[in-house]
């Protein structure tokens, strides 16, 4: 009896034991549970709530008075402080050391905003692709636009605005009461000061009158070497000393009014010795001429057939009794030559007298206008035609000059004996001097509205009443 008791004792010694060391053994892993819980470090995939720490929040969301040092993927409310959200949005009180892809708004501060957008009271150091507005203040904004009270050191594509200042705008507009060191591809308006405009409205007007200019300049005070600007010349010095030496047969010689010495002297004095034409232009005047090329100060225009001497060409007109020979004064249209060339072949002219200066030269488009008959008229140049007039006159020729003056009509005058037919510019006719010594003048009837013909019309007229009266006896 007393060992049953013993055993049952012991039995229930061993049951309360062994409850005790089981709540014991519950008691420590609660114990051990609640700490896991509330210091779990790891946390990442779970979430922290009431007034929990976690160093690294990654993947779940951070609520109430909760820090986190990188809440890179999450989103961060109320009072947080994140240093670095890059994906997110920080809206509220937040503070973001960097945030390149979301929305600053509110009074946030961001050093660099690159692709968002500036707003409130922000302040942002590089807004280089969105826009600052309101009282910003932007150190390079070159994408964008600046409005307001901005101040932008350099503003290269956009627009300039307000009461701003820039330095540079290149692309853009000035407007209001900017200053601006240099605008070069803009406009300059309002109060504008601007140190350099290269392409306005100035300077486009400077160039057109300009060109103008050389326009006039090429049509009016070198009109005759305008027109002869596609025919055959030689220049550099070399060249021309060898085209005088070889006897060639120049029109003029072109001179720079400020070359000199070296073999310059040299060709002046053959070309005076040869009786050729030297005429002094602006270095300008040269380089429209040969271009790009270096002309060395001297250009020679070269005659497109050789010019025979006054005595040679009266003695041939002696020969063809009775003789016929023109005389031109002031003829400069090249075209009005060659027509002139075809209507003295035509009528059986021994050969045309033209002057050496106000007059066009040999040229191919003489030759061309002529249509071949410049091969087979001799050409004379003479260097004054008065007293070529008074030789003709010596030489037993009778010296007839056409003017819209003249009493007698061309076809009453008697050509039998050797006639020397003077013919003037269209528009302007033969000069005073030059009419004064005319033996007859005679006149075309005119019945229209222009009182004159083209100069080689009424030069083929009246040669072929010469020739009709001729061929009559």
């Amino acid at each position: 009896m007393l060992r049953k008791r013993v055993s049952v004792k012991a039995r229930m010694q061993g049951t309360g034991g062994n409850r005790s060391g089981g709540q014991g053994n519950a008691g420590f892993a609660r114990r051990s549970e609640g700490f896991d819980r509330s210091q779990n470090e790891g946390g990442r995939s779970g979430q922290s709530r009431g007034g929990e720490r976690s160093s690294e929040s990654r993947y779940g969301q951070s609520r109430g008075g909760e820090r986190s040092s990188e809440s890179r993927y999450g989103q961060s409310r109320g009072g947080e402080r994140s240093s670095e959200s890059r994906y997110g949005q920080s809206r509220g009180g937040e503070r973001s050391g960097e945030s390149r892809y979301g929305q600053s708004r509110g009074g946030e501060r961001s050093s660099e905003s690159r692709y968002g957008q500036s707003r409130g009271g922000e302040r942002s150091s590089e807004s280089r692709y969105g826009q600052s507005r309101g009282g910003e203040r932007s150190g390079e904004s070159r994408y964008g636009q600046s409005r307001g009270g901005e101040r932008s050191s350099e503003s290269r594509y956009g627009q300039s605005r307000g009461g701003e200042r820039s330095s540079e705008s290149r692309y853009g507009q000035s407007r209001g009461g900017e200053r601006s060191s240099e605008s070069r591809g803009g406009q300059s308006r309002g109060g504008d000061r601007s140190t350099s405009t290269r392409r306005n409205r100035g300077s486009d007007r400077e160039q057109r009158n300009y060109r103008e200019e050389r326009e006039r300049t090429r049509e009016t005070a070198y009109s005759q070497d305008a027109k002869e600007v596609q025919e055959e010349f030689v220049f550099g010095r070399r060249s021309v000393l060898e085209a005088l030496k070889g006897q060639r047969a120049l029109n003029k010689i072109l001179l720079q009014e400020d070359a000199s010495g070296g073999s310059l002297n040299e060709i002046l004095a053959v070309a005076r010795e040869q009786r050729v034409i030297v005429q002094k232009v602006p270095k300008a005047k040269m380089n429209e001429i040969v271009g790009e090329r270096s002309h060395q100060g001297v250009i020679a225009y070269i005659s497109a057939k050789e010019y025979v001497e006054l005595e040679d060409l009266i003695q041939k007109a002696k020969s063809q009794k009775p003789g016929l020979l023109i005389l031109l004064d002031g003829i400069e249209d090249p075209h009005n030559l060659g027509s002139i060339l075809r209507a003295a072949d035509g009528s059986g002219a021994a050969g045309v007298i033209i002057p050496k200066r106000r007059a066009v030269p040999l040229t191919g488009t003489v030759a061309k206008a002529s249509a071949g008959a410049l091969e087979h008229v001799d050409v004379a140049r003479v260097s004054n035609i008065g007293q070529a007039m008074e030789r003709l006159k010596e030489a037993g020729f009778w010296v007839v000059g056409a003017a819209p003056e003249a009493k007698e009509m061309y076809w009453q005058v008697d050509y039998s004996m050797p006639v020397a037919l003077v013919i003037g510019a269209e528009g302007e006719g033969i000069g005073r001097l030059t009419s004064e010594r005319c033996d007859i003048l005679v006149g075309l009837p005119m019945r229209g509205q222009v009182n004159s013909l083209n100069a080689g019309v009424a030069t083929g007229i009246i040669l072929y009443e010469i020739l009709r009266q001729r061929l009559s006896k």
